[in-house]
C-alpha cells in the first residue's frame, strides 16, 4: 500500500496502483504517465496503423530486449527503464490496447513529432503527444511556437482530426477522448484540439497540459480556441519556468515538486499523495525572466525579427553539424560551434547580440520592478 505520509511520484503510482480502468477511472496522474511514455520511441514495436492494436506490454517487452545503447537512443530520462518495467507488469496499464504510434524527425520541415492512441475502455480513449527531445530539429520546432504555427502543431491537428474521424465511425458517434502532453506536447494537445473540425470537438473530454508553453495572446481570443477553452487543464510544478513562456487560459493547477530549478520540469519530479497530485495553492517561485521579462521581450520583436533570430541560431547549429543538443557538451563540437559563429557575417552576429541585449534589458527591468 502507499504510505499516505510519503511524497510519491509516478513510479510509485504505477507500482502500487493495480486497479484496472474499469475499477478506477482515468485521472490526471494517468495522463501524465502517458505523456511521459511519449518520450520513448516505440517505432517497430507499436503499429503506426490506427486499427492494428496490441497490448502495451507487448511493445514494452520488445523495447526492453534491445541492446542498452539502442535503448538509450530511444528514451529520454534516466528513470525510463524502471518506468517501462513497472508499466509492463502493472495490472492497470499492461493490457491497454495501443496503436497509431507515429514518430517523425524531418529536417526539411523542421518537424519533431510523436503521438499514440490508447484505448482506456470500450468507448474511451487517450491520445498523448511527445514534448521536445534532444534533437536540434525538436528545439527548432519548439522555438517556432514563439512566433508562428510550428510544423508539429500542424501535424498534431491533422493527426487528431484523422483519429477522431476514425473513432466516430467505429463507435457510431458514442465515444470520448482525453488529450495530454508534457512540455511542447501539452501545447500540441491544446493546439490540435482547437483546429479539428468543430463537429469533432464534442468528443474531446479533457485536455491536460503538463508544464507546456502557452500561446501568443491573439490565439487565446480566436473562436476555435474559445470552443475548447473550458476543457483545458494546465498542471505545473510549483517553480514552473516553461509554462510561463507565452500566455495561458483555462484551469490552472500547481503541484508540489522535488526538483530544483529547471529540473522541476521533469515529470518524474511531480509529487503525489494517495494516488493524486500533491496540489499547492499557488506558484511559490515566480520568475520575472519568464513571467514578465520574456513576454515583454517577445512582444517587442516583430515577426520578421523573431524569425531572423531563430533562423540564425539554428543556422549556426546546422553549419557546425550539430544534430543533437547532447553533442554540444563535447569540447570539440562546442569549439566548432564557436568557430562557426566567429566565421559568420558581422550583420548576423550583431543582430543576435542586440536581440539578446534587449532580452537582458527586459529581464533586468522586470527583476527591478519585482523587488
Amino acid at each position: 500500500m502507499l504510505n499516505l505520509f510519503k511524497k510519491n511520484n509516478i513510479l510509485d503510482y504505477i507500482k502500487n496502483n493495480n486497479k484496472t480502468f474499469e475499477e478506477a477511472n482515468l485521472n490526471e496522474v494517468d495522463s501524465l504517465i502517458f505523456a511521459t511514455m511519449m518520450y520513448t520511441d516505440f517505432t517497430g514495436f507499436i503499429s503506426d496503423k490506427i486499427d492494428k492494436y496490441k497490448f502495451l506490454m507487448q511493445g514494452i517487452d520488445k523495447l526492453l530486449k534491445i541492446p542498452n545503447e539502442e535503448f538509450k537512443k530511444r528514451t529520454y530520462y534516466l528513470e525510463d527503464r524502471e518506468f517501462h518495467k513497472l508499466m509492463m507488469n502493472s495490472e492497470r496499464f499492461k493490457f491497454l490496447n495501443v496503436s497509431n504510434f507515429i514518430s517523425i524527425h524531418d529536417k526539411e520541415k523542421d518537424l519533431q513529432f510523436a503521438s499514440i492512441l490508447i484505448q482506456i475502455k470500450k468507448n474511451e480513449y487517450q491520445i498523448a503527444f511527445e514534448g521536445t527531445d534532444y534533437s536540434v530539429i525538436g528545439w527548432r520546432d519548439t522555438f517556432d511556437l514563439g512566433y508562428r504555427t510550428s510544423a508539429s502543431q500542424k501535424y498534431a491537428a491533422n493527426y487528431l482530426n484523422n483519429v477522431l474521424k476514425y473513432l466516430e465511425g467505429k463507435h457510431n458517434k458514442d465515444f470520448s477522448c482525453t488529450l495530454s502532453g508534457h512540455s511542447k506536447g501539452g501545447n500540441l494537445a491544446i493546439y490540435s484540439a482547437t483546429k479539428v473540425l468543430s463537429e469533432y470537438k464534442k468528443y474531446i473530454k479533457t485536455i491536460y497540459n503538463f508544464d507546456g508553453p502557452g500561446f501568443e495572446k491573439a490565439f487565446l481570443d480566436e473562436n476555435d480556441y474559445k470552443e475548447i477553452e473550458e476543457k483545458i487543464v494546465t498542471i505545473v510544478p510549483k517553480g514552473t519556468f516553461v509554462a510561463e513562456l507565452l500566455w495561458h487560459s483555462g484551469t490552472f493547477k500547481v503541484v508540489d515538486n522535488k526538483g530544483i530549478g529547471l529540473l522541476q520540469h521533469v515529470p518524474y519530479n511531480f509529487l503525489l499523495k494517495d494516488n493524486n497530485f500533491l496540489y499547492m495553492d499557488k506558484i511559490t517561485w515566480n520568475d520575472p525572466l519568464c513571467d514578465k521579462g520574456m513576454k515583454e521581450w517577445l512582444n517587442s520583436l516583430s515577426y520578421d525579427e523573431k524569425k531572423e533570430f531563430v533562423d540564425t541560431i539554428f543556422k549556426w547549429m546546422k553549419d557546425a553539424n550539430i544534430d543533437n543538443l547532447r553533442e554540444v557538451i563535447d569540447p570539440k563540437t562546442f569549439t566548432k560551434l564557436l568557430q562557426t559563429i566567429k566565421n559568420d557575417s558581422k550583420e548576423d552576429k550583431k543582430f543576435v547580440a542586440n536581440t539578446l541585449k534587449l532580452l537582458f534589458e527586459k529581464t533586468f527591468n522586470a527583476l527591478i520592478e519585482n523587488k
